[in-house]
């Protein structure tokens, strides 16, 4: 089932700093249930490792990363599989943000 594209701005220390309503229900949260949660708290152990190891490297030298696959985890259990394309977002694209430093992902979600 095809979930459509969501997306997610976390903060330099990957805290979860703006999300779409859409995606926090989809995982089976509020909107204020994600804001200030780790990113990786809505990861499987697995993709947690690899948006460490490489994911979260690449956006810090290249400012960006076209595609990779992470496995998010619902309230419920469920595991949905996500293709994430990523971006650091420069100070004057952050709108108000009060990050020293950005990442906004968008996300395509399937289960």
């Amino acid at each position: 089932m095809t979930q459509g594209q969501q997306r997610l701005t976390l903060s330099e220390e990957c805290d979860i700093i703006e999300v779409d309503e859409a995606l926090a229900g989809t995982l089976g949260y509020t909107y204020q249930g994600l804001i200030g949660c780790q990113f990786e708290s809505i990861l499987t152990k697995a993709a947690s490792v690899l948006f460490h190891l490489s994911m979260l490297p690449r956006l810090r030298i290249d400012g960006k990363v076209e595609r990779m696959h992470l496995a998010l985890r619902t309230t419920e259990g469920r595991v949905l599989q996500a293709r994430v394309q990523a971006a650091r977002l420069h100070a004057a694209e952050q709108r108000g943000l009060a990050a020293r430093s950005a990442y906004h992902l968008a996300l395509d979600l399937s289960e």
